[in-house]
């Protein structure tokens, strides 16, 4: 099921950042604090996981996690740029993580941006973070999309 594949990942994730020693903070935006709750499922996790912001509205995105005004009227929420702003926030707001991820992106129902999705990810002291764009239409199952798509 897709909960048993989300509970293993879960268990697979603390286990690397067990391996190497690092500490993970998130800023969740469409995922709504999922992430952050899978993780926490996992017994012991509170060494390796320092918490979560939960961005989902623009204002949210700027005043918490420092996503600039700009980068979202031109880019809009959905973008590999407000992934990128949002990973430097929250990585710069807590300074004992030593990895940050943050995702962004849009679920539907309805829309031409639906199903799209970015993820980034930055080690303290790298300067630059690396960005990765999902296509979660291609999943075909479950979520806001496959209401919209049944339309």
């Amino acid at each position: 099921s897709m909960q048993r594949k989300l509970r293993t990942a879960s268990q697979s994730l603390v286990r690397d950042l067990r391996t190497h020693g690092l500490r993970l903070v998130l800023a969740e935006s469409c995922t709504g604090g999922l992430l952050a709750a899978l993780l926490t499922e996992v017994p012991g996790v509170s060494a390796f996981f320092c918490g979560s912001q939960v961005v989902y509205r623009e204002d949210t995105k700027r005043r918490w996690a420092g996503v600039r005004g700009t980068t979202l009227a031109k880019r809009t929420a959905v973008s590999a740029e407000v992934a990128d702003e949002l990973v430097r926030g929250v990585l710069r707001k807590t300074p004992e993580a030593t990895l940050a991820a943050s995702v962004t992106g849009y679920l539907g129902p309805t829309g031409e941006k639906v199903g799209r999705v970015y993820v980034a990810t930055i080690r303290r002291g790298e300067t630059k973070a690396q960005v990765h764009e999902l296509d979660l239409r291609l999943r075909g199952r479950g979520g806001r999309t496959d209401e919209a798509n049944r339309r």
